[in-house]
């Protein structure tokens, strides 16, 4: 079964139970460089309707993403998780796998492109 996390609110990071909001608070819940699935509304995150993200670090009372995406075709770098996200959940290794394969194929475009 996936465990299911909610997203730091600005005083607290959840994760079974209240942490206080700090980046080491944050590392434990969240590591630094791993695929997590993020959405507003559904604790599931199902991969059809969530922000895919790998997590980079937690300063300021936010978090931030190495990258992102939406669709996995085009893909946003080094910025902060929007506020409206409230959960997340670790990628499957096959979601992984997609994703960095579709960033590298987005990037190869890109490069092709200059």
């Amino acid at each position: 079964m996936k465990k299911h996390r909610i997203l730091p609110s600005s005083t607290e990071i959840r994760h079974s139970m209240r942490v206080p909001s700090t980046s080491d608070a944050a590392d434990a819940v969240l590591k630094v460089g791993e695929l997590y699935l993020f959405h507003s509304k559904d604790p599931q995150c199902p991969a059809s309707s969530s922000l895919w993200g790998i997590y980079d670090k937690y300063e300021y009372g936010r978090l931030y993403l190495e990258s992102s995406s939406r669709n996995q075709r085009s893909f946003r770098k080094w910025h902060a998780l929007p506020k409206h996200y409230r959960y997340c959940r670790l990628s499957s290794r096959s979601e992984l796998r997609d994703y960095i394969w579709n960033l590298s194929y987005s990037e190869s475009r890109a490069g092709l492109s200059l």
